[in-house]
């Protein structure tokens, strides 16, 4: 069964996902690949914004986010 919704996940992200930092990140988790803590930080910030299927790359604005101020695309002049 979690087998099935991992890879319901990858399929969604390889169709839906824009290309972004994180991504890659994301699938290599997604397939039981280790990644840094740095590409841990990317694949979470893609995953929480949806895979940036909806909206364009850009800072999130969420600025409690613990992993806010390591945000790829975080806005300098937040």
């Amino acid at each position: 069964m979690k087998d099935e919704r991992v890879q319901r996940k990858i399929r969604e992200i390889e169709q839906q996902g824009k290309q972004a930092k994180g991504k890659r990140h994301l699938l290599a988790k997604l397939r039981g690949e280790k990644i840094t803590r740095g590409e841990a930080i990317q694949a979470n910030c893609y995953e929480c914004c949806g895979f940036y299927a909806d909206s364009p790359v850009q800072d999130c604005g969420i600025t409690t986010c613990a992993l806010h101020d390591y945000m790829p695309y975080k806005d300098k002049t937040v």
